[in-house]
């Protein structure tokens, strides 16, 4: 997921970070957005995102199941948290907050695979994040 954007210029980075706090938080955020107007059309106009998201935090789990960052330098470059202004500092591997996050994410999937009637795939990410919650 995209980190940052500036919207004068639409300039936007990841950060060259694999993940980071923002695509667990889109998938809260999605959840939020069904929960706030019960749209179930909105849910699959947009499950194939969901899913893709899901799916793609899933195949960044380290040999623990846990969410692994992997930060290729410093500062902006090197911190895959929202602390990610701390000068010559890098913040990655197995960050709690992203996992923490990531838990929550996986949740928020199921459910919204399960209003859109994709109970198999529901019951994959709700599956996932209860593995992710015990370690």
């Amino acid at each position: 997921m995209i980190e940052y954007v500036r919207g004068v210029t639409a300039f936007k980075t990841a950060y060259d970070l694999n993940i980071n706090d923002d695509t667990p938080l889109h998938l809260i955020a999605m959840l939020h957005h069904y929960n706030a107007t019960l749209d179930d059309d909105w849910v699959r106009t947009y499950l194939s995102l969901i899913i893709k998201l899901a799916d793609y935090m899933l195949t960044q789990r380290d040999g623990n199941g846990l969410i692994f960052a992997h930060a290729k330098g410093v500062d902006l470059y090197g911190i895959s948290s929202w602390r990610n202004i701390i000068p010559y500092y890098t913040l990655d591997g197995a960050v709690t907050e992203i996992n923490a996050e990531g838990v929550f994410a996986l949740e928020a999937a199921a459910m919204l695979c399960a209003v859109a009637g994709i109970t198999i795939t529901a019951a994959i990410f709700e599956r996932s994040a209860s593995v992710c919650a015990m370690r």
